[in-house]
C-alpha cells in the first residue's frame, strides 16, 4: 500500500508513481487530515505543477499547486500553497498582527509600546491604527493604517505618505450607537448606505489607496449582510470592498477555554463561521472579498471602559487567539479536529435575501434580528476556513488599560500580555502562513509524522497587573458581549460527557 512521503499541514504528497486508489485507504490517520491529494511525477522535480483533487467538502473542484525543488523524501516546508476560496491576484503590505490604540507623540508610553511591539514582532510585521485618518507617532517596522471613521467624513493623507500604505479602514462600528451608528440612519438602514460607501472609497482610491476594508462591525453580522446586498446592486461598489471587518470582545474570560464544552468558545467559533458563510455567499454573487480583518479583539466586562483584569486578558489571548485561531492557521491537527468535532457551531441569520412569505418580498433589516441558526454538517470545516481567511488581527490596547501590551509607565518593553501577543504573531510569520491580506494561505510548513500527535506549545503563566486608569475613547460604547447560543440542558449534559476526553 502506498504511504505518504511527507505531510505538510493538511496536505499529503505521494511517492512518485504511487496509486491514489491505494493511498485513499490510508486516509484514516487523524493527526494529518487530508484536504488535497497530490501525486508527483518523478523523484526529482523542479517547479513541477501538480493537478490536485480538492477534498474540502465543497465542490471537488480542480486546482493547480506549485511544488518547489522536491528531492526524494526531503522536507519541503512551505512548498505547497492552496486556498481555493480566495483570489490570488495581489499582495498587501499590512501584516497579520496589529495594534488598535489611541496614540499621541506627546505620550511616551504609547510610543514606547508601539516601538517595543514592532521590535518584538519583527521588522515590517506589525501595523497600527488609532480610529483616525492620521497619526504623528512613528515606529520603525510598524505601518500606520488610516480610517474613515464616519460616513462622508473623508480626510485621508495620500497613500504612501509618512509610512501610510495602500490600505484604508472603513467606517467604525455602524451597528453601534456610540460610533458610526450614532446616526440612526446608519445604524438602522444599512441598505441606504452603499452609495455613500462608493463616494468615500472613490476619494480614497483617487488618493492612491488600493485595498478597502469594509465597515468594521461591532457584533451584528446581519447589518453587513444587508449592506452588501445593497452594495451588490450599486455601481462600482463590489470593487471597493477588499476585506470584511469585525470586532470581537468576550465578557467572560476568566473561565474561557478552547474546549467544546465552553459556551463562550463555541460562540466565538459561531461568530467566525458567520463571517465565512457571508463571504462565501457574496463571492458567489460577484464580489472578490479576500478575507477578514478583525481589527479589535480583547476582553471586556461590559463596555469599552471596563476592560477585564490582565490575567483574564491573558486567558483570552492564549485560548482564543493563540490556541484556536493561530494553531488552526498553522495546521495543528489536534486543534482542527477539536473544532470539527464541536457541536452547536451556529452562524447568525436570517439571510438578507430571504423572502417574507406573507408579502412575497425580501425581508428588511431590523436591529437585533440576528439569531443563531443551524450550522449544518460543514460547520466545523467552514469555521476552520474562517480562520484561514483571517488575514489581519489588531489587539485592543488603549493607554493604561488592562488590555495594554506595554510595560510600566516610563519604562520601555512589553508586559507578559504583550510578549505573548508578539510571540504568537511571530509564529504566523515564521511558518509562512501569512504574507499580508490577500496572500494565499499555506498550511504549516513543518512536516510531521502522521502517527504522532501535534506537539503542545507551553503557554506563559497568567500575569496579574495592577489596574491602570483607562484613557478616553471619544464617545465609544462597546457591545455588552456576544449573543450566546445555549443548547438545551439535556444536550449540554451530553456534550459535557461526550467531550470529557477532548485534548486541551
Amino acid at each position: 500500500m502506498a504511504r505518504a512521503l511527507l505531510c505538510v499541514g493538511s496536505f499529503f504528497l505521494l511517492n512518485a508513481g504511487a496509486n491514489p486508489e491505494d493511498f485513499e485507504r490510508t486516509w484514516a490517520e487523524p493527526e494529518c487530515p487530508v484536504d488535497c491529494l497530490c501525486v508527483a511525477g518523478g523523484s526529482e522535480v523542479e517547479e513541477c505543477p501538480l493537478d490536485c483533487q480538492i477534498e474540502d467538502g465543497t465542490d471537488h473542484a480542480l486546482a493547480m499547486l506549485q511544488m518547489r525543488a522536491l528531492r526524494g523524501s526531503q522536507q519541503i516546508g512551505g512548498a505547497l500553497q492552496h486556498n481555493p476560496e480566495q483570489p490570488q491576484d495581489a499582495n498587501s503590505s499590512v501584516p497579520f498582527c496589529g495594534l488598535a490604540a489611541i496614540r499621541s507623540a506627546e505620550n511616551d508610553w504609547d510610543s514606547m509600546e508601539l516601538a517595543a511591539a514592532a521590535k518584538a514582532t519583527g521588522l515590517g510585521r506589525l501595523w497600527h491604527y488609532n480610529w483616525q485618518a492620521s497619526t504623528d507617532v512613528q515606529a520603525d517596522g510598524a505601518e500606520y493604517v488610516p480610517m474613515i471613521k464616519y460616513p462622508g467624513q473623508v480626510d485621508l493623507p495620500p497613500a504612501g505618505a509618512n509610512g501610510v500604505g495602500g490600505v484604508v479602514l472603513g467606517w467604525n462600528e455602524p451597528d453601534n450607537g456610540g460610533q458610526a451608528g450614532r446616526d440612526p440612519k446608519v445604524m438602522n438602514d444599512p441598505e441606504s448606505l452603499a452609495g455613500q460607501w462608493v463616494e468615500d472609497m472613490q476619494i480614497a482610491r483617487a488618493l492612491g489607496y488600493t485595498e478597502f476594508v469594509a465597515p468594521a462591525i461591532a457584533n451584528d453580522v446581519c447589518w453587513m449582510d444587508f449592506f452588501l446586498k445593497a452594495c451588490e446592486r450599486t455601481p462600482d461598489c463590489t470593487g471597493l470592498i477588499t476585506y470584511l471587518a469585525f470586532h470581537r470582545y468576550q465578557p467572560k474570560c476568566a473561565s474561557y477555554s478552547a474546549s467544546p464544552d465552553n459556551m463562550y468558545w463555541r460562540d466565538d467559533l459561531s461568530y467566525l463561521l458567520s463571517w465565512q458563510r457571508l463571504m462565501d455567499k457574496y463571492n458567489q454573487r460577484g464580489f472578490k472579498i479576500k478575507g477578514f480583518v478583525m481589527d479589535e479583539v480583547g476582553c471586556l466586562t461590559s463596555d469599552y471602559t471596563s476592560t477585564a483584569p490582565a490575567d483574564e486578558q491573558m486567558q483570552y489571548m492564549s485560548q482564543f487567539f493563540k490556541q484556536t485561531i493561530v494553531e488552526a492557521k498553522l495546521g495543528n491537527a489536534t486543534v482542527r479536529r477539536r473544532i470539527r468535532d464541536t457541536p452547536y457551531i451556529m452562524p447568525r441569520g436570517p439571510d438578507a435575501h430571504s423572502v417574507n412569505a406573507s408579502s412575497n418580498s425580501t425581508i428588511t433589516y431590523q436591529p437585533g434580528m440576528c439569531r443563531a441558526v443551524d450550522g449544518g454538517p460543514q460547520a466545523g470545516n467552514d469555521t476552520i476556513r474562517a480562520m484561514e481567511s483571517l488575514h489581519s488581527v489588531a489587539w485592543f490596547s488603549v493607554d493604561g488599560g488592562r488590555g495594554y501590551l506595554g510595560g510600566e509607565v516610563g519604562k520601555p518593553g512589553l508586559n507578559p500580555l504583550g510578549k505573548l501577543y508578539t510571540e504568537t504573531c511571530r509564529l504566523v510569520h515564521n511558518q509562512g502562513t501569512h504574507q499580508g491580506p490577500s496572500s494565499s494561505q499555506q498550511e504549516s510548513d513543518q512536516s510531521h509524522d502522521p502517527d504522532e500527535d501535534e506537539p503542545t506549545r507551553q503557554e506563559p503563566e497568567p500575569h496579574n497587573e495592577s489596574e491602570n486608569s483607562m484613557a478616553s475613547h471619544e464617545d465609544s460604547e462597546k457591545p455588552r458581549g456576544p449573543d450566546i447560543f445555549v443548547p438545551p440542558q439535556q444536550h449540554r449534559d451530553q456534550l459535557q460527557t461526550a467531550n470529557s476526553s477532548v485534548p486541551f
